[in-house]
């Protein structure tokens, strides 16, 4: 091509001026003052790697211009991971920055956990003997990326978001089985129920303070030590009950979860029915 073009062939045989192309068209994207009409464009480039190789030279091009980039692997989405991101390889110079305050310390270290666990699961397929501490790591890994497996259109709110990680970082699926995180995702995020309100009586939030709680990290973005507490007792009350003398109930709309008398007391009735 390039000596169809009467261009010398630069790295790879591509033009000599490809890098100076490619900077030319993402600069378009900018933001317009006000005596220009105001408005903004955002660029988002997408390049294909031949066999996922990202430093060849246009990604390696791409990626030096951008501030940052998302990863998406083949062999993640032909087992099943959606979305198919590849944690290790995926890069923001924005990071945490972009984040709400209460994000930062929910999923602060999320991100290098599950980069540990996909190192630790490869090297797991050919060790026999493991120690109680990586059988730990692998097992909450495990179950932190069941839990972030999102469906197509079924978006969440940054509060839903919150909570959600909030029980995989902090090991209270755990001692479920594998599969079962998604059924509690699902109970947590039911979008006509007040997220706390499934939780023992003595420590839950009446439903109007638990509308305002989640409102508040919505609105604030963060959350203060005391509610943090709070949040942190909830969960302890909610699954104390559903690892003790589990009942398994199978539910199509919460997937398979464990109840028991104590747990579904708490209740309101129009969960009750689905559980």
């Amino acid at each position: 091509m390039s000596l169809l073009l009467r261009r010398p062939p630069g790295r790879e045989a591509y033009p000599g001026d490809v890098f100076y192309l490619h900077s030319r068209l993402l600069e378009r994207a900018a933001k317009s003052s006000s005596s220009l009409g105001e408005g903004s464009m955002t660029a988002l480039p997408i390049v294909e790697t031949q066999s996922g190789d990202v430093s060849a030279y246009i990604p390696t091009n791409v990626i030096s211009i951008t501030d940052g980039q998302i990863f998406l692997s083949a062999d993640l989405f032909n087992a099943g991971i959606r979305p198919a991101i590849n944690v290790g390889i995926s890069v923001s110079r924005v990071g945490s920055a972009a984040q709400i305050k209460a994000m930062k310390q929910v999923a602060g270290k999320s991100k290098l956990e599950l980069a540990q666990f996909a190192e630790l699961e490869a090297f797991a397929q050919f060790a026999s003997d493991l120690d109680k501490a990586t059988q730990n790591q692998l097992a909450r890994g495990q179950r932190l990326r069941e839990l972030l497996k999102q469906s197509q259109s079924d978006p969440l709110t940054v509060e839903e978001q919150i909570a959600t990680i909030y029980t995989g970082a902090n090991g209270y699926l755990d001692p479920l089985e594998i599969g079962q995180e998604v059924g509690i995702s699902r109970l947590f995020c039911y979008k006509h129920i007040a997220k706390v309100e499934a939780v023992n009586i003595e420590v839950s939030f009446m439903s109007e303070q638990a509308s305002l709680y989640f409102g508040s990290i919505g609105l604030l973005g963060e959350y203060s030590p005391t509610s943090r507490k709070r949040f942190r007792l909830s969960y302890e009350s909610l699954f104390g009950c559903m690892h003790h003398e589990p009942v398994r109930r199978v539910s199509q709309k919460f997937g398979s979860c464990y109840c028991n008398q104590h747990l579904t007391a708490a209740w309101p009735p129009r969960m009750k029915q689905h559980c």
